[in-house]
């Protein structure tokens, strides 16, 4: 069977003299239940060879997996729990024998924001209630045991939808893997980054010459302004620590204070005004935008939106900025030639997967813990890519009489134009392409409401929607990651585009999980109750 057919579905619990793990067969919706009995779940892993599938499994619940296999005592799976739940410890630090583990993967691995379980649970609409079964309770009766295999089934069978959720994404996996002859299910246990610094054959190497960045060539500085340079000189002054410089956490500034956050360290950012806008230049990037503003495209003028096709990947072919420590630059090249061929030829999967690997090599390569770990190379493409924007800014201010700027991020920017003007628009995006060798995507905006950079809603000339900020997230029901106050953001979204009162987007939605609020408690809380006409109503289920 493939992996796919294969799977198993499993979780584990531990308390101070049990331990429980379940599982369920993706395919078949056979079961599996082992309550202190080591002996048959080996048995059943030397027979069957399932190939497990579990959620944060890789940094829990393998290493509960690996003390049983190991010989260990409820007690010592009950430490090792307690090693990495309480005193926050990695599982691969704490040595418990060898033993072989049963092939796995998890299907919380490169999640951004790594949401709780329970809180995914809670977003697709499935039971959050937590066991009444204290989970420091030193003896078990019958009816406790049922309760704790009950409420483990109930996060084993959560992985299923998950899993059809996040299936593209380990599709992906599956196609590199089958690219370059990999075991499939061994990558698809790998991080993003592992598996392309594997994919393209990089090795790990020891480098210091962060510092040394050198403005590329085809820039024209006179079209930037000199502050800009000055902020990112400072990289070459070596009288300034890098962990001052970058704003690292709990390191003392040079006014002799403690950083407390990035955001607090003065040399982290630069803000200042390019094209009449507030922008903010940065060591992660270029973000600009217009505060409150509203446009709606009216007859005469346009709104578009040019992003530079895959900026970072195109940056390092271009400026020979990739990871040194890839033993063969053209490699990357030729998966950026095979992703644009394979999308023009409407091959999603295979596209989707090449997306992966030029996505990911930038951020890899400023990882310390990846093989393709360069900094200088990592700083190279994002100095650069700010500088080629704020040039191409420049170049549509100074050509383009109507030109209005009204927000720039990492890779692309929007702006207004009268409609006569856009073929002298065009010209000067040509112009700045032939210079850079960049391709571009153009996009007609039909409105666009802007509190700042990171919130804001536009509607596209072709009718879709696209938002940013948590508030409007959610706004088409969520997903797995995001489900809470889905109906706020929908009325919201509504008003904003169209006029529609609040009201009636809110009575005229049936949906219950559109108003759902998803809400994550801190341990000083004992329960969440709802609050009706001044009276305590029902007790809502809370998450820890």
């Amino acid at each position: 069977m493939s992996w796919r057919e294969d799977t198993w579905f499993f979780d584990t619990e531990v308390l101070p003299h049990d331990w429980f793990l379940c599982a369920k067969q993706k395919t078949t919706g056979e079961t599996k239940m082992f309550h202190n009995q080591p002996s048959r779940l080996i048995s059943w892993l030397d027979e069957s060879k399932p190939l497990l599938c579990g959620y944060n499994s890789k940094h829990y619940d393998t290493h509960i997996l690996r003390v049983i296999l190991s010989g260990g005592t409820p007690e010592d799976v009950k430490a090792m729990n307690d090693s990495i739940i309480v005193q926050g410890l990695q599982g691969w630090s704490i040595s418990c024998g060898y033993t072989k583990l049963p092939k796995s993967y998890d299907l919380m691995l490169d999640l951004p924001t790594k949401p709780s379980l329970k809180m995914i649970e809670g977003n697709m609409g499935m039971s959050i209630k937590e066991s009444d079964v204290d989970f420091n309770k030193e003896t078990l009766t019958e009816h406790d045991v049922n309760e704790l295999v009950f409420y483990c089934f109930n996060d084993v069978n959560a992985l299923a939808p998950l899993w059809k959720a996040r299936l593209s994404y380990l599709e992906a996996k599956e196609t590199l893997a089958l690219m370059k002859g990999f075991d499939v299910e061994e990558c698809l246990n790998m991080t993003n980054a592992k598996l392309v610094a594997k994919f393209l054959d990089a090795t790990y190497v020891v480098r210091n010459d962060e510092r040394d960045y050198v403005i590329p060539g085809n820039i024209d500085e006179s079209l930037i302004p000199s502050k800009v340079f000055n902020f990112f000189n400072r990289l070459h002054d070596t009288s300034i620590p890098l962990d001052v410089l970058f704003g690292k956490e709990g390191v003392v500034d040079e006014d002799g204070n403690e950083i407390v956050k990035k955001s607090r360290n003065p040399y982290k950012k630069l803000e200042l005004d390019i094209a009449g806008c507030p922008h903010i230049i940065s060591w992660g990037g270029l973000h600009g935008a217009r505060k409150n503003f509203i446009y709606k495209s009216v007859e005469g003028t346009k709104i578009l939106n040019v992003d530079v096709t895959s900026f970072y990947p195109s940056i390092m072919i271009h400026n020979h900025f990739l990871s040194r420590n890839i033993a063969d630059a053209s490699v990357f090249e030729s998966v950026f030639k095979q992703r644009l061929e394979a999308k023009k030829n409407g091959d999603k999967k295979t596209a989707d997967a090449l997306k992966l690997v030029l996505n990911t090599t930038y951020g890899a390569s400023n990882n310390q813990y990846n093989a393709m770990y360069d900094p200088l190379m990592a700083h190279s493409v994002c100095i650069t890519g700010q500088l080629y924007l704020i040039e191409l800014i420049s170049m549509l201010k100074s050509s383009v009489p109507s030109f209005v700027l009204i927000q720039s991020n990492t890779d692309g920017i929007m702006f207004l134009i009268d409609e006569k003007d856009e073929s002298l628009a065009d010209m000067t995006v040509g112009e700045w392409k032939a210079s850079t060798g960049f391709g571009t995507d153009k996009e007609e905006i039909e409105a666009v409401i802007q509190r700042d950079v990171n919130n804001y809603v536009i509607r596209k000339k072709d009718g879709s929607v696209k938002t940013k900020g948590g508030v409007l997230s959610a706004w088409k029901g969520g997903d797995f990651k995001s489900a809470s106050m889905a109906i706020v953001a929908k009325a919201i979204v509504n008003q904003l585009l169209d006029k529609i009162p609040v009201e009636s987007t809110i009575l005229n939605c049936n949906d219950a999980l559109m108003f759902q609020i998803i809400f994550k408690a801190g341990s000083t809380y004992s329960k969440v109750i709802q609050e009706y006409d001044l009276t305590e109503q029902d007790t809502i289920a809370i998450m820890r």
